[in-house]
C-alpha cells in the first residue's frame, strides 16, 4: 500500500479496485464511468497519504474484512456449534458492520 501514489493506481489494479470498492460500499458498476471522475471518487473517499501509516492502513483492512464479510455472509456452522446440532450464525452483527461503514479513516 506504500508504494500507491495516486489514484489511478487503484483504479488500474483489479484487485486493489475491488477493495476499495468493497471498503466504501462503491457499486462495481462506477467501474463504467470516466476514469478522471473514478479517480476524483477514489481521493474523497481515501486520503492516499493515509497509505504511508501502516496502523492507518490496518485500520483500513479492518474496515474492509467486515464490509467484505457484511456483502458475503457466510452460512458455514462452526464445528464446535454443528456437533452439538445449533442451528445459530456466528458472526459480527449487520448493525455492528453497518456502524463500522460510517466511520471515515483519518478523523478522530
Amino acid at each position: 500500500a506504500s508504494s500507491i501514489t495516486n489514484a489511478y493506481e487503484i483504479l488500474g489494479d483489479k484487485r486493489l479496485l475491488a477493495v476499495f470498492q468493497t471498503t466504501f460500499n462503491i457499486p462495481k458498476q462506477t467501474s463504467a464511468l470516466d476514469i478522471d471522475r473514478q479517480a476524483k471518487m477514489v481521493e474523497e473517499k481515501l486520503d492516499l497519504k493515509d497509505l504511508q501509516d501502516p496502523a492507518k492502513v490496518e485500520k483500513l483492512l479492518v474496515r474492509f474484512t467486515a464490509m467484505y464479510d457484511m456483502a458475503n455472509p457466510s452460512t458455514n456452522m462452526a464445528p464446535s456449534v454443528q456437533l452439538f446440532g445449533g442451528a445459530a450464525e456466528i458472526g459480527i452483527s449487520p448493525s455492528i458492520l453497518a456502524t463500522l461503514q460510517s466511520f471515515k479513516l483519518g478523523g478522530r
